[in-house]
């Protein structure tokens, strides 16, 4: 009985009598997990293989900016050859320099070298005068802090305006420069942010990395927010927009765009080492002929890296807009969600401003039914107050 109970039990729910592995009769047996075939290989090699993963072949990224030589070619024959950009690269450089020396802070020749360097090369330099000025007056310090930010701003907004003009292929200078005055406010926006950070980074890496935090934060600052001044110049946005689509041009796969900063902050180092060696720590009131004469091949190498950086945001400058209008638009609509969520709809204001049924006659149909209920009740009982037992009754009459 109870064999003939489990194969019927076993029938009703669809398996044959053999067992869950046997298959009925007429038909082929059913397909098993086996070790040996490719997706259970696939799931047994994902299980535990995870350093057979990091230590294997890896899969090829490719990045979108163009190689290495190409961007500096570009950005070594386009600005070189635009008497321009030159004047106005060794114009800057002269500014500069006569800007400290009113500060009372001469340059040294490895100040020449940095001082007119791509964000943020030349913060440390502007750091340490400030520095030294608010051991004197915090007044004139404050006041040499807007004065410096507001000539950088002009200066590399200038650099920054006809080196990308230059690279694609501008041949009018004056229209270029129109947008001096909004792109001079970006600049100084963004020379704020890289101060301000900069500060910030260094109050905490410095107790741990030492001397090695400064050269870590020039390398993640000149990765990260070294196309913000191009793209300020480029599309003629404010100072937080044009962080927030350098940022994301930075993140773009690939490693060209480390490679290129890594050599900039390697050049730039390896030239004021030199600079200091050949012409002596000292900081002169009026450098001399070799000290200028580094200096302006510093400053060449400075606008070269900006060209490139300008050529690169060209190539990338169509696919970074269009993810950054795409997150905003997100946002935008996920703001828009929260705020509907917040205030009731208007279509559920006017269902709510209709007027209920009255509720007295609510009142009487549930009273009418209570007082029914109520004589029932009384029907049942007797006079005493006990109910009455209606089937004795019925066994009587039976």
């Amino acid at each position: 009985m109870t064999d003939r109970r489990r194969g019927r039990r076993k029938a009703s729910r669809g398996e044959p009598r053999g067992g869950r592995g046997t298959a009925p009769r007429g038909q082929p047996p059913p397909a098993t997990s086996d070790a040996s075939s490719p997706e259970a290989g696939s799931r047994t090699g994902d299980r535990g293989g995870w350093l057979r993963r990091a230590l294997g072949p890896r899969q090829t990224v490719v990045s979108p900016f163009p190689p290495l030589a190409a961007s500096l070619s570009r950005g070594a024959l386009g600005p070189g050859g635009s008497p321009v950009v030159l004047a106005a690269a060794f114009l800057g450089l002269l500014a500069l320099w006569a800007g400290f020396t009113l500060l009372d802070a001469a340059l040294s020749a490895q100040g020449m070298v940095y001082v007119l360097g791509v964000p943020p090369v030349h913060v440390p330099l502007d750091i340490g005068v400030v520095q030294s000025l608010l051991r004197t007056s915090s007044t004139l310090a404050l006041t040499s802090v807007l004065a410096l930010g507001a000539g950088r701003g002009l200066i590399l907004g200038t650099l920054a305006i006809l080196v990308h003009d230059a690279v694609r292929g501008g041949s009018n200078p004056r229209a270029a420069l129109r947008r001096l005055p909004r792109v001079a406010v970006a600049m100084f926006g963004i020379y704020g942010v890289e101060v301000g950070l900069f500060l910030f980074l260094l109050l905490f890496a410095q107790s741990i990395l030492g001397p090695a935090a400064v050269l870590l934060i020039l390398v993640l600052g000149l990765h990260f927010l070294g196309f913000a001044p191009v793209v300020a110049a480029a599309e003629g946005v404010p100072a937080g927009a044009a962080v927030r689509i350098g940022f994301r041009a930075s993140r773009l796969p690939g490693a060209r765009h480390v490679t290129l900063v890594l050599l900039y902050i390697a050049t730039v180092l390896y030239v004021g080492v030199g600079a200091t060696a050949a012409a002596g720590e000292t900081a002169p009131a009026t450098p001399s002929v070799l000290t200028w004469a580094v200096a302006l091949l510093a400053t060449f190498g400075h606008v070269v890296m900006l060209g490139a950086l300008a050529y690169r945001w060209d190539a990338v400058r169509d696919q970074v807009l269009a993810e950054d209008s795409r997150r905003q638009e997100e946002r935008r609509a996920a703001r828009g969600r929260g705020r509907g969520r917040g205030t009731r709809p208007a279509s559920s204001r006017k269902t709510s401003s209709r007027k209920s049924p009255p509720r007295p006659a609510e009142g009487k149909a549930s009273s009418r039914t209570s007082g029914t209920t109520a004589r029932k009740g009384a029907a049942t009982r007797t006079d005493t107050g006990k109910p009455k037992d209606r089937r004795s009754k019925r066994g009587k009459r039976r």
